[in-house]
């Protein structure tokens, strides 16, 4: 049969209508039968019962308003005792006219009535009466209802806990366990004391005191435990704080006045006695229990007659549904007989289809669906074959991307475990294959790598705070740019940029989460090296200032040294001391000198020089320097571009890196200088802050010391960072030597490792070829004496006088200001000619370069001699003097003064 499986099922539902009309008609015509059956089954209305059952309440409420009265007498439990013995006669009466014809039924509603007449006579209205002539214990009996009518001690110990629960919550989700133990205790504490509280209230005995004061005593020691155990934790102490006030305020508004009150009523206890032996006496209570047990008869005995007319009346009926049953079991089985042979070109190509379907869910996305009808089923199996071709192609273009992709993809389910890993996430971190599969992610973080946000350093995180942190994602939706510490296979660690959100099915369902990791090692790097940067710029700022004062009082230590030195002469006894000035001074301006190279502002006249000659030149220096039992090879590289420095300097930086290799081979060893040319690409800049691509001459001084751990090498160039002795160096050296470095525009790179030496590498910008080297101009036959006019600008008097006297010692006219405001104004009364300005360079108000440019333009002719102990300023550029600029650098001797001076007078 080639039908549709719409036109199958439309016959089938056709089919099932008929049978299921025609059954229909027999039930209702069977219901008939059995609603004529079951009209005569009950001859006893169901009121009479729910009439049985109203009377069983009437005592019920009777008791209660009788009982309420005698205990409280308060006038309102009367109401319901008067209301229900009013009704009861009315229920009474109506249940004998319905059982008129039943005569076991009158008999056991006349015992009934009885009974009832009986308690209201021997105990009811007696018991009544009696409380009503108690009088004399009214005051303190209301006294204490009052009190614990106004439930004051209740709201207060109800504050109590939901203030301790949400201590508990707090430390439950924290998971400190002591504080958890201690906070429950506290709990229990109060509880002990409530307990005790009300039980005295309530009978009067004095072994309810006992757990009430214990518990107060334990509740004051417990919580002063918690403050202890929690010192710093400021909500817990307010926590604690807040509830020992409520404790105090139940203490004095409810605990202590309802006990003081049950106290005082125990004194006058013998009214309550008269109430307390009528009602010892049972009578009502026998009475009224005698009543229950007859009313309660009278309404099993009508339940059980009706019981068993209905079960006769049952069995009519169950004839009746067995007859139905025949008919429906006829039907179903014609339905079946029927729905098999529609069913049968369904189910089969269903079986395929669902078969397909399973291959194609378990990812067999080439399989292909066939089925060989012409209805619905073949549509939807082409459907699943075009959506598995697109499923695949999808994928394909999916497992592209996450290949592609820059950055580690770990895909994790909500438990924690790793699903999904990405090719890069594999090779950052060394694994292959499926080997982080299935793996809990917190084999990937260090440990102490925790959320919170703070949160066990030196602790290793545990599965089941990942599982936490992971929650804390879920909730969140997103976590954007967490630094995180991840493992490598080997053990070792790098830093990573962590985000993470989730992943959830198209129902909203949380199936994982998706975590990215971005690999941040390089740039931690490149800031530690910034922040490093920053670091010695600022202590290069102070060494600059420090060193302007300091050059301005050793000149006019050395000047006064060098002028008492020539005037009482080389024999007389005051010599050695001026010279021992003479020569520590001297020291403190080498000094001096090292801070400012540490701070690049050292004054230097670079030129183009030859990196090799200067080393070689340099060799005998430092085989004196470093003792005989250290070895030096030298190797130098043919062919070496020419650099543009100061030869000063380089000697400094090697001599500098042999003291230190001198200090790291204590037993002797290698100190090897090496040379050569160099081209820095872009990858070697990527790697290395700092540094910029080109052409440099690389000089490497290294050693076969005992060399230097990664947290030694990471100091070694901040200032006054020594690893010798007390007394055995300033710490300034290595300094010094990145300070040159970054003043020529040159890099520096260090690489040592424990018990393998050490080895540093200096490259310097490569210098255009010139024809020959520039010599050094001698200066030994220069004149120091001259006859012209100089006018002297310091705002340091000290150093005023001093360079004023040595100048007119040897011939000079000198006109004297503290500053340019008074040196323009001394210039303008001059009547003769000006031939040289000796100035400061930094002064209060005008500094020197702006009055040398004020006098040049009014007195061309004027030649200009700088003078100053700090290079941060105009006349240079990182201590590198610009060009035609004649300076003196504080602190100068008397001759290096008088040189200079010539040489500022030489040239126009």
């Amino acid at each position: 049969m080639n039908l549709s499986i719409k036109n199958k099922i439309i016959a089938l539902t056709i089919f099932f209508i008929c049978l299921l009309i025609s059954s229909t008609l027999f039930l209702l015509y069977n219901l008939g039968e059995t609603t004529n059956t079951m009209k005569g089954v009950v001859s006893l209305s169901e009121d009479v019962v729910t009439q049985s059952h109203h009377l069983e309440k009437l005592i019920v409420d009777m008791e209660t308003g009788q009982r309420g009265f005698v205990i409280t007498g308060k006038e309102e439990f009367l109401e319901p005792y008067k209301d229900a013995n009013n009704k009861f006669d009315a229920v009474l009466y109506d249940l004998e006219q319905k059982l008129i014809d039943h005569p076991k039924y009158l008999e056991l509603l006349e015992k009934v009535a009885h009974s009832r007449y009986e308690w209201l006579g021997l105990a009811g209205q007696p018991e009544i009466d009696a409380r009503r002539e108690v009088t004399s214990a009214k005051a303190s009996l209301n006294s204490i209802g009052n009190l614990i009518e106004a439930e004051t001690g209740k709201k207060l110990v109800d504050e109590m806990r939901r203030s301790l629960d949400k201590l508990l919550k707090h430390f439950k989700t924290a998971g400190e366990k002591n504080n958890i133990i201690l906070t429950t205790q506290i709990g229990k504490d109060i509880v002990d004391s409530e307990t005790g509280q009300r039980g005295f209230l309530l009978t009067g005995k004095d072994a309810f005191l006992e757990p009430y004061f214990h518990g107060q005593v334990a509740l004051d020691r417990d919580m002063k435990e918690l403050e202890k155990s929690n010192p710093d934790n400021k909500r817990v102490l307010k926590e604690i704080s807040a509830l020992r006030t409520l404790n105090k305020k139940w203490l004095l508004e409810a605990a202590i006045p309802e006990i003081d009150a049950r106290v005082s009523y125990e004194k006058n206890p013998q009214s309550m006695e008269n109430i307390a032996l009528l009602l010892a006496k049972g009578v009502g209570k026998e009475i009224i229990d005698n009543l229950r047990n007859l009313v309660g008869q009278l309404t099993a005995s009508l339940g059980k007659d009706i019981r068993n007319e209905v079960l006769q009346a049952n069995e009519r009926v169950e004839q009746a549904n067995l007859l139905s049953l025949l008919i429906g079991m006829i039907g179903i089985f014609l339905g079946l007989f029927f729905a098999f042979f529609i069913g049968r070109g369904i189910i089969k190509p269903l079986k395929i289809l669902n078969a397909g379907v399973v291959k194609i869910g378990k990812g067999e996305l080439a399989h292909k669906i066939r089925v060989d009808t012409k209805d619905e089923l073949a549509t939807l199996a082409r459907a699943f074959n075009h959506m598995a071709t697109s499923l695949g192609e999808s994928r394909v273009y999916i497992e592209g991307i996450i290949k592609s992709m820059p950055n580690m993809l770990i895909v994790v389910s909500p438990n924690g475990s790793i699903k999904t890993v990405n090719d890069v996430a594999l090779k950052l971190l060394d694994y292959e294959g499926d080997e982080l599969l299935d793996q809990p992610l917190s084999i990937l973080l260090r440990e102490g790598e925790g959320e919170g946000e703070g949160e066990g350093e030196g602790e290793g995180e545990g599965e089941g705070e990942i599982v936490l942190a992971l929650q804390d994602v879920v909730n969140r939706g997103v976590v954007l740019n967490s630094k995180k510490s991840f493992v490598k296979k080997n053990g070792s660690t790098f830093s990573v940029l962590f985000s993470a959100s989730t992943l959830r099915s198209p129902e909203g369902k949380v199936e994982g989460v998706v975590c990215i990791a971005q690999d941040i090692s390089q740039y931690e790097q490149l800031e530690t090296q910034f922040r490093q940067a920053q670091k010695i710029e600022s202590i290069g700022r102070l060494a600059g200032g420090v060193a302007h004062d300091f050059n301005n009082l050793l000149t006019v230590i050395l000047g006064v040294s060098k002028m008492i030195e020539d005037e009482e002469g080389k024999n007389s006894a005051v010599h050695d001391k001026i010279t021992l000035i003479s020569d520590t001074a001297k020291q403190a301006a080498a000094l001096t000198q090292q801070l400012l190279a540490f701070s690049r502002q050292q004054v230097t006249r670079p030129k183009i020089i030859e990196l090799n000659v200067v080393i070689v030149q340099t060799r005998k220096m430092l085989t004196r320097l470093i003792g005989e039992n250290i070895e030096i090879e030298v190797h130098t590289a043919p062919g070496l571009y020419p650099i543009k420095a100061d030869e000063g300097q380089i000697n400094q930086i090697l001599m500098n890196l042999a003291v230190n290799a001198r200090d790291a081979m204590p037993g002797g060893g290698k100190l090897t200088i090496e040379t050569g040319n160099v081209t820095l690409d872009a990858n070697y800049v990527e790697c290395h802050a700092d540094s910029c691509s080109g052409s440099y001459v690389m000089m490497v001084v290294s050693d076969t010391g005992v060399g230097m751990d990664q947290a030694t090498q990471a100091k070694i160039f901040e200032p006054f960072y020594t690893t010798k002795e007390v007394g055995a160096g300033t710490g300034l050296g290595l300094s010094t030597v990145i300070g040159i470095v970054k003043q020529n525009n040159g890099m520096i790179q260090v690489y040592s490792e424990p018990g393998q030496g050490t080895a540093f590498k200096i490259y310097w910008p490569r210098a255009e070829f010139v024809d020959g080297i520039e010599e050094a101009r001698e200066e030994d036959d220069l004149s120091t004496e001259g006859k012209e006019n100089i006018l002297l600008v310091e705002d340091e008097e000290a150093v005023r006088l001093v360079a004023a006297s040595i100048l007119r010692k040897n011939g000079y006219a000198v006109l004297e200001a503290k500053d340019g405001k008074e040196a323009l104004k001394t210039m303008q009364l001059h009547q003769g000619t000006t031939d040289l300005l000796l100035t400061d360079v930094i002064m209060p108000g005008m500094d020197g370069q702006e009055l040398a440019s004020n006098l040049k333009e009014k007195y061309p002719d004027l030649h200009i001699l700088f003078m100053s102990g700090y290079t941060a300023n105009a006349i240079m550029h990182h201590g590198v003097l610009a060009e035609n600029v004649h300076f003196v650098g504080k602190p100068f001797l008397p001759n290096e003064l008088l040189v200079a001076v010539r040489k500022a007078l030489g040239t126009a």
